[in-house]
C-alpha cells in the first residue's frame, strides 16, 4: 500500500531512520511501475536494501541510477559536503555547546543527556545492541562476528 500511496507523487524524498531489527520497505522495485515515467526518489538515509529493496548508496560521479526503466533513484552519501561551506556552518553552530563537555572528558559525557546518548562505541566496547545485532556480532568485546 505505502508503494501506491507514494507513486501519487513526482518525488520523493526518505528520511526514514531505520529500526535495523525491524526494517522497512516501502517499495519494492516490482512495485516500481506504479510510480510515472520520469519519477524522482531522493534517498537521504541510503543504506543498502532499507526503505526500498533496490536501495544502495551512490557517488557524486554517478548520482542516479534508473529502477524499472522509469524511476530515477538519488542516494548520495553525505549530500551535504557538496555544499560544503554551507554546510561546515550550520553543522558548527550545531556543536558549539557540545565542545566544552566533549572536551571535559567521559565523567561529563555522563551528565549531558544528550551526549550519553549519543555515545555508540565506548572505549572499545559497543554501546548500542543494535549495532551488534545488525552487524551479528556478540555482546562480549572484542565482538566477534557470530556465524
Amino acid at each position: 500500500p505505502a508503494a501506491r500511496f507514494l507513486s501519487e507523487f513526482d518525488i520523493v524524498v526518505n528520511c526514514v531512520m531505520q529500526d535495523t531489527d525491524f526494517l522497512l520497505n516501502v517499495a519494492a522495485a516490482t512495485e516500481i511501475y506504479t510510480f510515472a515515467p520520469g519519477s524522482l526518489i531522493v534517498d537521504v538515509s541510503c543504506d543498502a536494501g532499507m526503505g526500498f529493496d533496490f536501495a544502495r548508496p551512490t557517488t557524486f560521479e554517478d548520482p542516479t541510477f534508473e529502477v524499472g526503466d522509469t524511476v530515477h533513484y538519488y542516494a548520495v552519501d553525505h549530500s551535504p559536503s557538496y555544499l560544503w561551506e554551507s554546510a561546515t556552518w550550520d553543522i558548527s553552530e550545531a556543536i558549539i555547546p557540545f565542545l566544552e563537555p566533549v572536551m571535559s572528558g567521559p565523567a561529563t559525557w555522563d551528565l549531558d543527556p544528550t551526549l550519553s546518548k549519543a555515545i555508540e562505541i565506548r572505549d572499545g566496547v559497543i554501546q548500542n545492541p543494535k549495532i551488534l545485532s545488525f552487524q551479528n556480532r556478540a555482546a562480549e568485546h572484542p565482538h566477534d562476528v557470530v556465524t
